[in-house]
């Protein structure tokens, strides 16, 4: 009953279609290019105007930045909602890593597949990781975070449909910058938003038997 909320309100149809689009993009492109194709077409598009926004922009899907937020969480909104975050990025990343390490380890990034070739072209300043690539992390978390906040913290559709322009543009920053492949991104937001619905359904389901402790969870912005 509770999980209908994710596809059946309309405060989320908006953030969702605009989540289609982005994952029906990446599909299409993929079909039509492959994935090198792929990677050219969205890796060099906007280059170089927009390398210092990404470069900016990707670090809010990093450690440091998560941790200001879950304090901001814990003060100023819940620190239930602050756990629920927690979990869920604790979920992404140990999932993510156990993908990379023990069943994609042979997906490498653009560094190796592209080495020399004139299709990869980071920004000067942006250190290529060479570590296993499918999925991506950052991806993954960034979307966990959108589905966490989308269902814990806020309820008026703009807010939401913010967040999720937040995690696909934090997404496309990875393949703008070189350090992924848009089925990295792709997988790591189906993943993300799975963490998500999962943390969301489980942590009703235990508030459920508290009234109280329920009313007060979810924000009213």
């Amino acid at each position: 009953m509770h999980i209908q909320r994710i596809f059946s309100s309309k405060e989320n149809l908006l953030p969702l279609l605009v989540y289609g689009l982005f994952l029906l993009t990446g599909i299409f492109s993929l079909f039509a290019w492959g994935d090198i194709g792929a990677f050219d077409f969205f890796h060099n598009m906007g280059k170089p105007f927009f390398n210092d926004f990404f470069s900016g922009l990707t670090k809010f899907a990093e450690e440091y930045v998560v941790v200001v937020a879950l304090l901001l969480l814990a003060i100023y909104q819940s620190y239930k909602s602050a756990i629920s975050l927690l979990c869920g990025l604790i979920a992404a990343g140990t999932i993510t890593q156990v993908l990379k390490i023990l069943v994609f380890f042979d997906w490498h990034r653009p560094v190796i597949v592209l080495w020399k070739s004139p299709i990869l072209n980071p920004p000067e300043f942006e250190a290529l990781n060479s570590g296993n690539s499918f999925p991506s992390g950052h991806t993954t978390a960034a979307f966990a975070v959108y589905a966490i906040m989308a269902l814990f913290v806020f309820r008026k559709q703009i807010w939401k449909v913010v967040l999720m322009l937040a995690a696909v543009l934090i997404s496309y920053s990875r393949v703008f910058l070189g350090q992924h492949f848009v089925e990295d991104i792709l997988m790591g937001s189906i993943i993300g938003l799975g963490i998500g619905g999962v943390v969301y359904y489980y942590t009703i389901a235990f508030l459920g038997r508290y009234k109280k402790l329920n009313e007060s969870f979810v924000s009213r912005w």
